[in-house]
């Protein structure tokens, strides 16, 4: 397992964490484990010397075996803490990198992040517990003397299914009910208090009449996104809606961007559809038949979305054709802008945080590359081929776009099991071109 800190940022000496840093010094955590010990890196790199970077080692552990091997590992409580949760389910811990001082929590309900929430400042972690046949939520927030201190309160729920803390750094924290109790969306402070006029019920849905759809269906997935500075909280109900909601800065003024059902055929005279060809040349065709979009068997739920930076466009992909790419405008969702169908199934839908026209899409496929989909160009194309050293592990990859800039550009970040990477893509006509700054010898060994 390996995890970096949430941003890389400069260390020049005017403005040390600056977000966009113009200096060439990069710094950057790293957490690895494999399950039973647990190091942390600190990696200095300087982007004028082609030079091994300095890495310092800031804590080992040796995490024991007596609860089982670790499940998942993460930085938690602005970088001093580290949150580490067992197979077994059994206990979560959180133990802290500069001194010695550990706090266990009992009887969490999921062994993965699920049940885990941090804020976006990292300075409150939410763990979801059941105990006694009651749902419990326990929040540990920094002190200003830079410890942590915990609290526990009740969400409400008769079996929730998972919690997420506002990507936009308000105090809020989200909480959902199973789909056997139909439609509960739950919203509370980080000191517990119910924020009854957030919440998402059916009832609720009836009575602003936003989505007939939402006719009390219980939810099967939730996102909480950033876009363009908002948070947008995304609903996928069983019956295959998807229902964005995005609050409009602190006075709680909720605004419904977009309710999307993916059709169960798909048109190719009314959008634009395209087809990669099954050979090795990442060709895509222009289709222009109707054909269905769905197999018989097969639901129509989406099981994943993307909003851009401005709100305006949507990707999702359906659970019944995984292999299928959705472009939706959020102002008019009777039907797509455009259908893409990838040889591979789609892992990873990221939209470009600067070009809100630009998406970045990462299937199943093995070959080291990616592809993109741009709004002004006429079809989807495929990025250069990645330096692999001759591994096949690009069904593997996992891609984010970090927080910190390199000369006014964003940083992707491409990690494999035994391989990570970070860089800039330069786009010329429908060339594509993903340029590392790490070094391909030192990386390998990651």
């Amino acid at each position: 397992m390996l995890r970096w800190a949430p941003e890389i940022y400069s260390t020049g000496e005017d403005d040390a964490t600056a977000a966009e840093p113009e200096g060439h010094l990069l710094r950057a955590w790293l957490m690895v484990s494999d399950g039973h010990y647990l190091v942390v890196l600190c990696i200095d790199l300087d982007l004028r010397v082609a030079s091994e970077p300095a890495c310092t080692i800031l804590a080992h552990y040796d995490l024991g075996s007596q609860l089982g091997k670790s499940s998942f590992i993460d930085f938690a409580c602005n970088h001093e803490y580290a949150i580490i949760l067992q197979i077994a389910g059994i206990q979560a811990s959180i133990i802290s990198l500069t001194r010695p001082e550990r706090h266990d929590v009992a009887n969490i309900k999921y062994p993965d992040n699920r049940g885990l929430s941090q804020s976006p400042n990292g300075k409150c972690l939410s763990i979801l517990t059941r105990s006694e046949g009651q749902d419990l939520v326990v929040v540990f927030t920094m002190t200003q003397m830079g410890s942590i201190k915990s609290s526990t309160f009740t969400p409400l729920t008769h079996d929730a299914q998972g919690i997420m803390s506002c990507p936009e750094g308000n105090p809020l924290l989200c909480v959902w009910d199973a789909a056997a109790f139909g439609l509960r969306v739950l919203f509370f402070t980080a000191n517990g208090h119910h924020l009854k006029q957030l919440d998402i019920t059916a009832e609720s849905m009836r009575l602003f009449q936003i989505l007939p759809g939402f006719d009390g269906l219980g939810i099967s997935k939730v996102d909480w996104l950033l876009c363009g500075g908002k948070a947008v909280l995304a609903l996928f109900d069983s019956s295959g809606h998807l229902f964005l909601r995005r609050q409009l800065g602190d006075e709680k003024l909720l605004h419904s961007v977009a309710t999307i059902n993916h059709p169960a055929v798909i048109d190719g005279a009314s959008y634009d559809v395209w087809q990669e060809s099954q050979d090795g040349d990442h060709i895509f065709s222009r289709h222009f038949a109707s054909f269905q979009a769905r197999n018989i068997q097969g639901s129509a739920g989406a099981d994943q979305m993307a909003v851009n930076a401005t709100c305006q466009l949507v990707a999702s992909k359906d659970s019944s054709r995984p292999w299928t790419l959705w472009i939706w405008d959020a102002l008019t969702t009777q039907q797509p802008l455009a259908v893409v169908s990838f040889r591979d199934r789609i892992r990873q839908l990221l939209w470009h945080p600067m070009d809100p026209d630009l998406l970045v899409i990462l299937t199943a496929s093995k070959e080291p590359c990616f592809y993109l989909w741009h709004m002004k160009k006429e079809q989807p194309f495929v990025s250069n081929a990645l330096n692999m050293n001759g591994r096949s592990e690009m069904c593997d990859c996992d891609a984010t776009w970090l927080t910190g800039y390199l000369n006014g550009l964003p940083l992707l970040f491409l990690s494999w099991p035994r391989h990570y990477d970070a860089g800039i893509l330069n786009i010329d006509q429908d060339i594509v071109i993903f340029k590392g700054i790490l070094r391909q010898d030192h990386c390998h060994n990651g």
